[in-house]
Formats: structure tokens, sequence, C-alpha cells
């Protein structure tokens, strides 16, 4: 019963869901942590304000018990040790697989190019190396040459699609003129047309199209000129008409052909490249760090944006950049394998399926 109380009291307290602290450590547990069932509520309190969560006192129980249920599972996971990743109690530690699947996974638009021939091409690209690098160097990771930015949340929104975007304009903007910006994913999620929609999903390849026209709307704009909305689940309308785009670029390209591994290294070694992925349940979702080898499927549903590629002990990788935050994976990146899923499918998770970059000129 005491228990119980201290649960309570602490939920009591706090009845908003803020954002996380920028630079956050790792939460780390131990086992004795899962000793009993004070010791357990005692985890669940630490990790709530580590990760500044609240919930409504009426779910509280139910979602100590989610709780609980994680944690063994994660420890059990990471007890075997005979995978190359680990798992971490993260920000969805009090969350159903099936609730991150839908509210952070599941952010994409109806729509897919199921051919080659029906993906939209824009207009092709001057600089004809941009990606026929050949051979595709070893390894590549754009974050040590300063043109990717820092690991961004995008909370309730399902904005991953305007967030993989982003990123690919803010690093090709970078290599190609020196300048790294922090742009505006809220303008894209605001401003975007169909069939990007809000908050409700999107298409990466979409947002690269729509930000590479030429209208008043279009265009890439500073974030701080129009700060992202964290938590808001709702788009608003578009309100750029009296901002100056920082960055216009000529157009975009889906790498082709797809499901083709050293065809996205190519295109990876001229500049990061959005694509899409299947994000979700236990293994994806609690990803601490190493080498992710599924299980998953290639129903994508989610936008993130690979920035390199390398290989450790033997193992080839891609690295990549997700929207949930520098809490989740290593500091908010993932490292998956490139040799884990069927190329001819997809590859792991669906990444070779549907890539896309902005063209510059």
């Amino acid at each position: 019963m005491a228990n119980a109380v201290a649960i309570v009291a602490l939920m009591c307290a706090i009845v908003v869901l803020l954002p996380p602290p920028a630079g956050s450590v790792r939460f780390q547990f131990e086992e004795e942590d899962m000793a009993t069932e004070e010791a357990m509520s005692a985890l669940y309190q630490r990790w709530a304000a580590h990760h500044r969560v609240a919930r409504n006192v009426a779910e509280t129980a139910r979602r100590f018990d989610i709780f609980k249920d994680k944690v063994r599972r994660i420890h059990a996971f990471n007890k075997q040790g005979n995978v190359p990743f680990f798992l971490s109690l993260n920000q969805f530690g009090d969350m159903t697989e099936a609730e991150v699947d839908k509210t952070y996974g599941d952010c994409s638009a109806s729509i897919a190019y199921e051919s080659d021939g029906a993906w939209p091409t824009g207009p092709a690209p001057t600089d004809a190396s941009r990606v026929l690098i050949l051979p595709p160097p070893e390894q590549v990771d754009w974050r040590q040459k300063g043109v990717v930015t820092a690991v961004k949340n995008q909370g309730a929104c399902q904005a991953c699609w305007a967030f993989a975007a982003i990123a690919a304009v803010e690093s090709l903007n970078a290599i190609k003129t020196g300048q790294l910006y922090d742009l505006s994913e809220q303008a894209v999620v605001d401003c975007a047309d169909p069939p990007n929609e809000g908050c409700e999903g999107g298409l990466a390849a979409e947002a690269l199209r729509f930000m590479s026209m030429q209208g008043r709307q279009n265009g890439a704009f500073i974030e701080d000129a129009y700060p992202y909305r964290f938590g808001d689940r709702t788009s608003g309308a578009c309100a750029v008409g009296h901002l100056t785009p920082a960055v216009r670029y000529h157009g975009y390209r889906m790498v082709l052909p797809r499901n083709d591994a050293t065809t996205l290294m190519r295109a990876v070694a001229a500049q990061p490249v959005a694509v899409r992925i299947t994000a979700n349940g236990t293994a994806f979702n609690n990803y601490g760090g190493g080498i992710f080898i599924g299980p998953c499927t290639t129903e994508l549903g989610h936008a993130v944006v690979v920035v390199g590629y390398g290989t450790e002990h033997g193992h080839p990788y891609w690295v990549v950049k997700n929207s949930w935050g520098d809490e989740w994976g290593e500091e908010g990146y993932i490292r998956m394998s490139r040799v884990a899923g069927k190329e001819d499918e997809g590859g792991l998770c669906g990444i070779l399926r549907e890539p896309s970059y902005p063209v510059w000129a």
C-alpha cells in the first residue's frame, strides 16, 4: 500500500509531458533494482524523474505494470549476450510496444512506390559523379565532417518524414556551402502539400520535392524563425509568408536501382540520404547500442537518415540518424547491419527500398 501511495504521490506532482533535457546521460539499472516490488517502484520513480515523464494519476498502476514487464524483458535480452547489440531503458519505458509503434514508428503517408518506374525522379543532377563514386569508400561518417546537426526529437507528432528530409537538406547545404544551419521541421510540417499530412504522417521524398519548388512557401527556413512545437500532436496553418528561406536547392531524386546496398553506399559517400524503414517492436524501440540485426519486417513506416557506413569486427553496418532524441540508441543514432536482411527484399528493415536525397544543382 505504501508503495502504491509513493507512486501516486510522484505522479500527482507532474501532470504534463515535458521535452527531455539536452545532452542526456543513458539511464542505467542493475539486477538488484528488480529484486522486490519496492525496488522496482524506486526504479520507476528514478526513471520518471530522469526522463521527465509524467502520467495521469488514473493510469499510474497500469503504466507501472508495463514498466516492470519492460524492465524484465530488457534485462533478460541483455543477459543472453548472443547478439551484437543491447537494449536500454529509454523514454519509452512505461509505454507498450504498440503505443511506441503507433506514435513514433508509424509516421509515413499511406502510399508507396511499388516499382522503380513509379518512383519520382525529379530533375537530373548536373554533377554526374553524384552517385557514381566507384568503388565506394570502405567507410563514411558525415558526422566527422561537421555537416550533421544534433539529433532532434519529433515528440508525439508523427513527423519523422519532415525530420528526415530536413536532415538531408541541412547536410547537403553544409557540404556545398560550408554553413551548417539548424533548419525548421515545423515549417515543413505546416506547409508541405499532400500526400504529406502534417502530424498524421508523410514521405521524406515528397517533402524534398516540396522544398525544392520555387514558391514563397518552399525552400528550408531557419529553426529559430519557425521553431518546432515539441509534443504538439497537430500541425498548424502555414506561416512562412514573412520569412526568407535560408536554403534553396535544385530538386531531389530517388536512389536507383533500389534494393542495392552498393548503390546506397555510393549515394551516402556523396551526402546523407533519407530512407524509410520499419521501426517497431521491442528490439528496435529499446535499442541501446551495437549493431542492430533485427528482428524487423520490411513494411515501411518510419523515416530516418543514413549519414554513413562502416565495419566493426567484420560486421558491416549503416550509421542512421533517428529523430527520437539523444536518449534513444547511441546518442540518437542506430547502427544497422548491412548484411542481416535480404538485399533483394530491401535489406534489414527495408532500408534499401526507398532512399531519396536532395539535389543541389
